[in-house]
């Protein structure tokens, strides 16, 4: 049921954030809030991944992999290193 909940409210709060772009902030504040009362155990499962750049791309994984293929017609990149 949690899990249900939590797909429905991410799919409301989205729609209200694009309606009303000022309502974001209000959000922000609230999520903080929140996550701030949660136990420090669950505190430290929170992650937040950002890209703000024209074409940038995020991408964020909690236990388990990130497994990336490049688009098609795009060669493969070379391996960076992990840091």
């Amino acid at each position: 049921m949690r899990e249900r909940l939590l797909v429905a409210w991410q799919a409301r709060l989205v729609d209200l954030m694009e309606e009303d772009p000022t309502a974001a902030e209000a959000v922000r504040l609230l999520s903080g809030e929140l996550q701030a009362k949660l136990p420090a155990a669950r505190q430290q499962w929170i992650q937040n991944v950002t890209a703000a750049a024209p074409g940038a791309t995020a991408q964020g994984v909690m236990f388990g992999n990130i497994v990336n293929h490049p688009a098609p017609g795009e060669p493969p990149r070379e391996r960076e290193a992990p840091f």
